[in-house]
């Protein structure tokens, strides 16, 4: 683990062996969390290539509610990838099936969020992993194709 940011309890911190950015939150996510939070999440992004999408793993076992403020700061965060993989794990089915509903509401827009809800960590980081390795045999074609010319 490389640097980490923190407000409150809320922990978001780079993994650099996966390219995984990490988001641990305990308890309630108020304003000023939402503040910091969205904006490590958005500079760590930013380790990701030109082009290339975020893969976010989202810790939601000690998670509480977000308050509607937080949300509404948290949704005009400024992204700057234009694709992200988000595995959340550890919420409860309800919460699961939530955050997945909400997800492909937000996927209407001109960001393209890619979103799966897990019960268990292995669960999440197997399809994140999964995730990056189908991405990266997608741009691999086009990377040669280009370095060919």
């Amino acid at each position: 683990m490389s640097e980490k940011v923190t407000s409150g309890q809320h922990e978001v911190h780079y993994e650099e062996e996966t390219g995984f950015i990490c988001l641990v939150h305990y308890g309630t996510i108020d304003v000023d969390d939402a503040k910091i939070v969205g904006e490590a999440i958005d500079r760590f992004s930013d380790r990701s290539g030109p082009g290339e999408p975020g893969f976010l793993l989202a810790d939601n076992r000690n998670a509480g509610s977000i308050t509607s403020e937080a949300r509404k700061i948290l949704t005009k965060t400024r992204v700057t990838r234009k694709e992200m993989y988000i595995a959340h794990f550890g919420a409860s089915f309800f919460a699961r099936s939530f955050i997945n509903l909400m997800m492909k509401a937000i996927s209407f827009s001109s960001y393209r969020f890619h979103v799966n809800a897990v019960a268990t960590e292995t669960e999440a980081r197997a399809w994140l992993g999964e995730m990056k390795r189908a991405w990266n045999e997608r741009k691999r074609p086009a990377a040669v194709a280009a370095a060919a010319k």
